[in-house]
């Protein structure tokens, strides 16, 4: 951001198993609508790729500023 310093909010909660959590910059959210998010990261998919379609669904949307996405899943389902 443009300003000296920024206010930070801090939250401490349970992630509860196969839990995902998506930090983004407003890159994807001007252009993806939130329902479309979701059904992009309920899927079962390895989360780079999840990330990936993400990027390429707001590219796809016009793509007008920089798209910040990081992900983070807890525990991991076992793949048979």
């Amino acid at each position: 951001g443009s300003n000296e310093t920024v206010e930070v909010d801090i939250q401490v909660r349970d992630a509860p198993d196969y839990d995902l959590v998506l930090v983004c910059s407003d890159g994807l959210t001007d252009e993806v609508p939130d329902d479309v998010i979701e059904q992009i990261i309920l899927r079962d998919d390895p989360l780079d790729e999840i990330v990936g379609r993400l990027v390429k669904e707001a590219n796809a949307r016009g793509g007008a500023d920089n798209i910040t996405i990081a992900a983070i899943r807890f525990k991991e389902r076992k793949r048979v």
